[in-house]
């Protein structure tokens, strides 16, 4: 059974056009869930119009109150009924092959299956022919879980909007950790399950305009928000060693130590003494640990000359 896991607030503007979109597939989806995050616009009456037509199974569930982006998902992933789960923003546009391709790149192995996507204005004007390129994602960092999962804990690889993934996940991890978003979320946890399959097509038109409510372009880490970063992926260690412990299927946690590594290599950056910092930096670099996690020399002199001068926080 596929499900869709769809998010919306006030898109009254483009939801008609992705909703067609996702039932016109020519292999078709089983259900649809709609989470509607107090918009004040027509979302939801557009929505309902469409779906009292169409011959599938559909939910739509106005939240209370407002969530936000990631328990929104968090929520609507939960209400899906789903052996496999395609998580769908309220304003982009389905080819009309990407669930029929998708699926065919799942087998009994493979958890996550993400696709490139073309990247479009309000009136579908093309922005960038590539999502992938247009945030320097080369092919080597995707060519295989390994490879993945090496890259997945440096930067941003796996854009919700284009993926889907087994609810088995869920059966580990219900709870998407704030202020991480959702696709990181499940991005980080997806190799200790089993094999990730990035598909270079372009499955969607991901569409970028003013009231977009996340954007690809600003999930790039920057030297302003390194620090949330590595607090997202210190706590992330902590929640897998309770996998582990809770997982009747710990063998399943293939890079989970890799994992660990990583994620004491990140603490370094929420050390608040400056010193102390640098100095573990120097010497995770002399380890090899730098290079492996992080990068070269330049982005080590790169982080040196941000602790140095960077705001103390109260």
């Amino acid at each position: 059974m596929i499900s869709v896991a769809m998010c919306t607030y006030n898109g009254e503007k483009f939801v008609a056009e992705q909703l067609e979109s996702i039932i016109n597939q020519s292999h078709k989806v089983d259900e649809i869930i709609i989470c509607d995050d107090c918009s004040n616009d027509d979302t939801v009456n557009i929505c309902k119009d469409i779906l009292q037509k169409w011959h599938g199974n559909w939910k739509i569930v106005i939240n209370e109150k407002k969530l936000n982006v990631t328990k929104n998902f968090e929520k609507c992933y939960s209400l899906c009924s789903g052996d496999y789960i395609f998580s769908s923003d309220q304003d982009d546009i389905w080819n009309k092959n990407k669930v029929e391709t998708v699926m065919r790149a799942f087998d009994d192995k493979t958890v996550l299956v993400f696709s490139d996507a073309v990247m479009v204005d309000t009136d579908r004007n093309v922005l960038c022919d590539s999502m992938w390129q247009s945030i320097a994602i080369k092919p080597y960092m995707l060519e295989s879980t390994s490879a993945y999962s090496k890259y997945i804990l440096k930067r941003f690889l796996v854009c919700g909007a284009t993926m889907a993934f087994k609810k088995t996940i869920l059966d580990y991890s219900p709870i998407i950790t704030e202020p991480c978003l959702h696709d990181m979320w499940i991005g980080w946890l997806a190799p200790c399950f089993g094999e990730i399959k990035a598909i270079p097509d372009k499955l969607i038109e991901y569409r970028r305009h003013s009231s977009t409510v996340t954007d690809v372009g600003k999930l790039q880490i920057s030297k302003s928000n390194q620090v949330d970063r590595f607090c997202d992926l210190k706590f992330l260690r902590e929640r897998m060693i309770v996998f582990q412990q809770k997982s009747p299927q710990s063998n399943n946690f293939k890079y989970t130590n890799e994992y660990k590594k990583a994620v004491d290599f990140y603490g370094i950056f929420c050390i608040h003494n400056k010193i102390k910092k640098i100095y573990l930096l120097l010497i995770s670099f002399v380890n090899g640990n730098y290079k492996k996690f992080r990068g070269c020399w330049k982005l080590l002199l790169l982080d040196i000359f941000y602790i140095l001068f960077e705001k103390s926080k109260n």
